[in-house]
Order: C-alpha cells, then sequence, then structure tokens
C-alpha cells in the first residue's frame, strides 16, 4: 500500500524516508514501509497524508559512472540505464543507497 503526503508549504530541504530532498508544498508517494518510520510529531508538524492504498512502482535512473550494480529485482544494470521496481524492492533500499545510486526517481500508482 502507498501513501500520498503533501508537505506544508513552509516546509525547506526536507528529507523524507525514501531518501529524497523535497521542498514545501511537494507532493510525494511513500511506500508503507517508509511512511511508517515518520514518527506522530513529523505527521503532525511536516505533512497532510492521504491514504491511496494503490501499488507503486518506481522507474530510477541511475548515476552516470556507475556499472555493474545490481538492484533488488536481482538485475545488473550500468550508469545511466533506467529501471522499474516494484514497491517491494525500492522500499528495501536504505536512503543513502537512493541518493548514491539514483540520479531520479519517479513513482507510478496503480
Amino acid at each position: 500500500m502507498t501513501y500520498e503526503v503533501t508537505l506544508d508549504g513552509g516546509d525547506r530541504e526536507i528529507v523524507l524516508p525514501n531518501g529524497l530532498r523535497y521542498q514545501g508544498a511537494a507532493q510525494v508517494v511513500l511506500s508503507d514501509g517508509q511512511y511508517s518510520e515518520l514518527s506522530a510529531g513529523a505527521l503532525a508538524s511536516l505533512l497532510s497524508a492521504s491514504y491511496l492504498g494503490g501499488v507503486a512502482s518506481y522507474a530510477v535512473t541511475l548515476n552516470s559512472g556507475l556499472g555493474n550494480i545490481v538492484l533488488p529485482d536481482g538485475l545488473r544494470y550500468r550508469g545511466g540505464a533506467v529501471a522499474e521496481l516494484a514497491d517491494d524492492e525500492y522500499s528495501i533500499l536504505t536512503p543513502n543507497s537512493v541518493s548514491t545510486l539514483f540520479s531520479s526517481v519517479s513513482v507510478t500508482v496503480d
């Protein structure tokens, strides 16, 4: 399951459990596992959240210069490649690995 969260308008440089940095009023889709990492205080002060109930998939672009990277889908990729990861595959990546490996991440919810 996924959650769509919207940052409050005045927030700046907020790093969410998906490992990415956002500015105020950004809309973000978080997996159930990522959403559960947010404290009650963070939910109250930073976000307005609405439950989507769908399944997310992630199109990730690997940073250029990387080679022979094995992602949670079990496949090997080189820098610049675009990979499609299921929600359960993406959600096991740590925030550090997301920021190190990917130059962009886009989410679709079915």
